[in-house]
C-alpha cells in the first residue's frame, strides 16, 4: 500500500508518528515506522469508532474520517 499516515498521542501532542499503512480493514490497520524494522496494528470496534493501540508506552490513536484520509479510506472498505 505504502500510503503514510500520522499517528497522534494525547499524552504526547508535539510528538506525533508518522507510519505507513500495509493494511487495512474496517476494524484493523496493520502499519510500519518509516527506516525500521517496526510494524504494528491499530485496532476499532467498529467503523464509527478511531483506530487506536499502544506502542512502546504511548497510546496513538488515528481518525480515518479527518479531511486529509477521508477519500483514502473511504473507497476501501
Amino acid at each position: 500500500m505504502g500510503k503514510r499516515i500520522i499517528l497522534f498521542d494525547q499524552h504526547h501532542p508535539d510528538e506525533p508518528l508518522e507510519a505507513e499503512v500495509e493494511h487495512w480493514s474496517q476494524t484493523e490497520l496493520t502499519l510500519t515506522i518509516p527506516s525500521t524494522y517496526v510494524s504494528f496494528k491499530l485496532l476499532r470496534q467498529n467503523p464509527e469508532s478511531l483506530f487506536q493501540e499502544s506502542l512502546d508506552g504511548r497510546n496513538f490513536v488515528f481518525d480515518p474520517t479527518e479531511s486529509a484520509y477521508a477519500a483514502l479510506f473511504k473507497t476501501s472498505f
